[in-house]
């Protein structure tokens, strides 16, 4: 998954992330994060280490903030490494509202599906993965630890 921040100064402290809220199975356990100014040249966060989601349910919601501090950069690509039944991931991001705020707030960012892209392994990603448009998610058809979005 990568967001667009739509501004390459965007300081960013953390994510939030829940799994699938229509299923207590469905979710990510461990995930990896990182940032880029271009889409392009990619810097992981926390040295590259995988980050656990602290998820128990498809239903919770985790604040992960980053533990080496901020980040600056205006595409954030988070890549699932790890899942209970099937990758699900629901997602915020955790930054300043604008370069005038003090205080970090989680920001979701609801891009119209028209501009959304997903990928996958296969050649098909939509025969395999899918975006529920009743506000449940992104999951992987198959419980593939390849899947991605």
């Amino acid at each position: 998954m990568i967001i667009d921040l739509e501004d390459r100064e965007s300081i960013v402290y953390g994510i939030q992330v829940g799994g699938r809220r229509d299923d207590p199975k469905m979710f990510t356990t461990k995930l990896k994060v990182a940032v880029s100014d271009d889409r392009t040249n990619w810097a992981y966060v926390d040295g590259g280490d995988d980050m656990d989601t602290h998820l128990e349910s498809g239903s919770d919601l985790q604040l992960l903030k980053f533990s080496t501090g901020p980040v600056i950069g205006r595409f954030i690509r988070i890549d699932l490494c790890g899942h209970s039944s099937q990758h699900s991931l629901r997602v915020g991001v955790l930054r300043l509202q604008s370069s005038q705020s003090k205080e970090a707030i989680v920001i979701t960012h609801d891009t119209p599906n028209e501009k959304r892209s997903y990928s996958s392994i296969h050649s098909d990603p939509w025969q395999y993965s899918r975006l529920e448009t009743d506000d449940k998610g992104w999951h992987a058809k198959t419980a593939d630890s390849h899947q991605c979005m």
